[in-house]
C-alpha cells in the first residue's frame, strides 16, 4: 500500500474510532436519514449529529443528497468496503508472535 493510501486509511479508522460517529454509521448504513431523524432515533442533539456528520463527510465515509427541503445521509458503501479490505489487507502475513512481548512478527509465507 502506498503512503498516500495509508494517510488516507489512518485518517478514516481515526474517524472511526469513536463510539457516537459508529453509532451513526450503524443506521446510516440501512436507513438515509436527515440530521434531525439521526438525532431522535439516537437520542442525541440535532447539532452534535450534524457536526459528527460533517466530519464522517470529511473522510467520505458519509455522502448526502437533497430530497425537497431536507438534506439526507447515508454511508458510503463503497468507502467502508474498501477500509475494511485495506485493514484486513495490512493483516494478511502477520501474526501474533509467541514470544512474551506479545510483539507482531511476519508469518513466513514461502
Amino acid at each position: 500500500m502506498e503512503i498516500a493510501e495509508l494517510q488516507l486509511l489512518t485518517s478514516r479508522l481515526h474517524v472511526l474510532a469513536h463510539c457516537e460517529r459508529l453509532r451513526i454509521l450503524a443506521l446510516l448504513v440501512h436507513h438515509s436519514c436527515p440530521v434531525g431523524a439521526v438525532a431522535m432515533f439516537l437520542g442525541m442533539r440535532p447539532a452534535y449529529v450534524s457536526n459528527q456528520l460533517q466530519t464522517l463527510k470529511g473522510v467520505d465515509l458519509v455522502r448526502s443528497h437533497r430530497q425537497g427541503k431536507f438534506m439526507m445521509y447515508n454511508v458510503n458503501k463503497t468507502v467502508l468496503t474498501q477500509v475494511s479490505a485495506q485493514v484486513l489487507e495490512l493483516g494478511i502475513g502477520w501474526r501474533l508472535s509467541s514470544d512474551a512481548a506479545g510483539e507482531v512478527a511476519p508469518t513466513n509465507t514461502d
